[in-house]
């Protein structure tokens, strides 16, 4: 799976969970939920994942599915363990059953020239078209809205978010994008999200940085939205996130999908050329959908693991 699609499916997977850090010693959960995602009407995936814990040191998520670039379809299965008491992250090709593992020191190097990299789109973007992005919450709040989502009872959060662009030279000040996160709780899960909450804290503090936003120049956008779910008990059981770009005033309907030529659309046009997208008709704004992502849990369970699972299996060789 492409890197870039890699991080924004864990940008939103870590954007919409939140929860105290503090747990009980070899407390765990196992969730299994499907994401699925489209950027720009040029990447989407269909993707199953089964995510284990064991305490705050050790995680494993298999997934199973496909992402497609245009027409170019991705097996995007695989196998990461993450072991923080080990020193390191094991990836398995279960196919070929071989395996990979790299140190936290070589990850934490890796990750930090992924930031790098994407501060640096980033800064050059902005010297392009003299532009400073500003984020502002407009609204973070419980719908009262209620619903049985495959047997969790939940209630609608929903939040707004505005990212406004200001012209350095100008001092000119426009909407540029629209995000919405849509989630839904369960309150009877708020181990559940404890549980995640404290890995998430430790694997932060070890590498240094949050690994699933370490390539995206743009999540500083989406920590908003953890912000404020952070403020919600319970387990996010299905979330929708909508980035779009503003409606362009005056605009003919059918020519929504002109895309700016920078921010996030620009780092999307620049990794999978030029070609437009049409305007996507979920769009809540009116504008040009970016990228769209829904995660579904459809199962929880807070019983830790076996710790075998954790491990190598046998038979895998080593690349």
């Amino acid at each position: 799976m492409p890197r870039f699609t890699a991080s924004l499916v864990g940008v939103i997977s870590a954007a919409i969970i939140a929860g105290p850090a503090t747990v009980a010693a070899q407390a765990g959960m196992v969730v299994q939920q499907r994401t699925t995602f489209s950027i720009a009407k040029i990447t989407s995936g269909d993707l199953q994942q089964t995510i284990s814990i064991l305490g705050a040191d050790r995680a494993k998520t298999v997934t199973t599915g496909k992402a497609k670039v245009l027409i170019v379809s991705v097996d995007a299965s695989g196998t990461e363990i993450t072991r923080l008491d080990q020193d390191q992250v094991i990836r398995l090709n279960d196919k070929k059953q071989t395996y990979t593992i790299k140190t936290l020191a070589e990850t934490r190097a890796e990750l930090a020239k992924q930031q790098k990299d994407a501060e640096k789109s980033a800064t050059e973007a902005r010297e392009t078209d003299d532009t400073r992005y500003d984020a502002v919450v407009n609204e973070a709040r419980r719908t009262g809205e209620k619903q049985v989502i495959n047997g969790f009872a939940t209630e609608q959060v929903l939040i707004k978010i505005t990212v406004f662009a200001e012209n350095t030279k100008t001092n000119e000040k426009t909407v540029a994008y629209h995000i919405t996160a849509d989630s839904w709780f369960d309150a009877g899960q708020g181990e559940a999200a404890r549980l995640n909450a404290a890995f998430r804290v430790a694997q932060m503090q070890a590498l240094g940085v949050d690994p699933a936003v370490a390539a995206n120049p743009y999540a500083r956008w989406l920590t908003n939205v953890d912000v404020e779910t952070s403020r919600i008990k319970g387990y996010p059981i299905r979330s929708t996130i909508i980035f779009e770009a503003a409606a362009v005033p005056g605009a003919a309907e059918g020519q929504k999908d002109d895309q700016p030529p920078t921010g996030v659309a620009g780092a999307i046009g620049g990794m999978f050329g030029k070609k437009k997208s049409a305007p996507a008709a979920s769009s809540p704004n009116g504008g040009s959908v970016l990228f769209t992502a829904t995660t579904e849990v459809s199962a929880i369970s807070v019983k830790a693991p076996a710790a075998s699972e954790f491990e190598i299996p046998a038979g895998y060789v080593r690349k």
